[in-house]
């Protein structure tokens, strides 16, 4: 007789919990993020009377690899698999670290419900991420997936962080032109008042 080894199982059954806790929470966290931007944009554009287009676009990175990771953890292929769930992993960790200092620091009871609800997700996503990424089985590739992930998703928060430095900022200065333009506006109607007084006393 001879030993044939025994190949590792590398997909997963549908009816383990720990995927579904993966793909639900990955729903969620994309769900939680696009309801904060629309929002903040709709607030935006209520209080300032335009739409904020650089608002939506900049928070793409921030939806955008939760929708992938869901699309990638509902293929029926282990390696897309593999890949969705070494991205929510990734992301997962990123987003953790992002959400945590914002929970100590925001100020408004929305707002710390709102990012301890986004961390507790996060914490969520990875374990049950982990879980089942270790129970799928070692694959040669499976390193050049991890890095390829981490690569995405250090991108990703990259983006945010130039997002957190740019939105401020074009912010400030669209308040000093209004500031400036009101003043100039200011300036204009003293004149015609003083003009007017001269004129018709």
């Amino acid at each position: 007789m001879t030993d044939t080894p025994v190949a590792v199982p590398t997909e997963v059954p549908e009816h383990q919990r720990w995927p579904r806790i993966a793909r639900s929470t990955s729903f969620s966290s994309l769900l939680l993020v696009l309801i904060a931007v629309s929002a903040m944009a709709f607030l935006e554009a209520r209080e300032n009377g335009t739409e904020n287009l650089p608002l939506v676009l900049w928070s793409v990175p921030l939806w955008l690899p939760y929708l992938w990771m869901l699309l990638e953890m509902k293929s029926k292929s282990a390696k897309r698999r593999k890949k969705g769930l070494a991205l929510a992993i990734a992301y997962g960790a990123w987003a953790l670290l992002l959400a945590v200092p914002l929970v100590l620091v925001s100020s408004g009871l929305v707002l710390h419900v709102g990012f301890a609800v986004l961390a507790l997700f996060q914490l969520s996503l990875i374990a049950s991420a982990s879980k089942t990424y270790q129970g799928m089985g070692k694959e040669p590739g499976d390193l050049r997936i991890w890095v390829s992930r981490v690569t995405v998703a250090s991108a990703c928060v990259g983006i945010l962080c130039l997002a957190a430095i740019n939105i401020p900022n074009s912010y400030r200065s669209k308040v000093a032109a209004n500031e400036s333009s009101s003043l100039a506006a200011t300036r204009t109607i003293c004149t015609a008042q003083s003009t007017y007084a001269e004129r018709y006393r």
